[in-house]
């Protein structure tokens, strides 16, 4: 990331190095919620074509944010029941090449290595909500894993969107030693928005599920992380046994 593009998001600061309250040109905020999509990798997107060669596609895919909320994205899934798994066949869906081919024609496509070191704590805690609400759902059978699966590995989605945006500014608020509250107020300080609220607004601009929306818009990292799994279970039960 270049240097002029990273001093687009970034508040003025003093000599000594300090933040001043002077407004960004273009609050991080703005621009994670104007991201068109949130980019799988390259190898997501190889496999998504050349599905007949995988045994399995969905459980090679299903680690990868961006790749998930393409499938969350189609309109073939908004009219399926919550009680059965449905990832592998919307895999198939046209309507995920065609969202993809458009989204990587944008300017800004939100391409991330959530591999890179400073990044990799933060892909680690998305896996780990993922793995744990896995367990809880097949433990419990409180709702299909493989959604629980999903809510996990989504639910810092507004983390995710920040780092595809300016990296920089995301793991400077993730290393902080500040407490939850007093992390969001410092995301609401220099980003513009915190997290939760960057998450809130990206699901209802892509229209993503409603369960998905009340996970996503409500987990700050980390600790929050078990509330939002249990919030998670609660509403899945409910809209299944409807």
């Amino acid at each position: 990331m270049s240097e002029v593009r990273s001093n687009r998001f970034l508040p003025s600061t003093s000599d000594n190095g300090h933040w001043t309250s002077d407004t960004p040109m273009r609050p991080l905020a703005e621009a994670a919620c104007e991201l068109p999509w949130l980019a799988p990798c390259a190898g997501s997107l190889v496999t998504l074509t050349r599905q007949q060669s995988c045994s399995s596609p969905w459980e090679s895919l299903r680690g990868d944010p961006g790749l998930v909320l393409l499938l969350l994205r189609q309109p073939a899934q908004r009219g399926r029941s919550l009680g059965l798994s449905f990832y592998s066949s919307l895999l198939r869906e046209p309507g995920v090449l065609e969202l993809a081919a458009q989204c990587v024609a944008q300017p800004e496509p939100g391409f991330v290595d959530w591999l890179q070191p400073t990044l990799l704590p933060i892909y680690r805690a998305s896996l780990a909500c993922a793995r744990l609400a896995e367990t809880i759902a097949s433990q419990t059978d409180a709702c299909d894993a493989q959604h629980a699966w999903v809510g996990g590995l989504l639910a810092p989605l507004g983390w995710l969107a920040a780092a595809a945006v300016e990296r920089d500014q995301v793991v400077r608020v993730f290393q902080s030693p500040a407490t939850p509250s007093e992390s969001a107020k410092l995301q609401q300080r220099l980003w513009g928005l915190d997290a939760s609220a960057i998450a809130r607004r990206l699901a209802s601009r892509w229209q993503l599920p409603g369960w998905l929306s009340a996970v996503v818009g409500h987990l700050g990292l980390p600790v929050d992380a078990v509330r939002a799994v249990a919030r998670m279970r609660i509403f899945l039960w409910l809209s299944s046994s409807r």
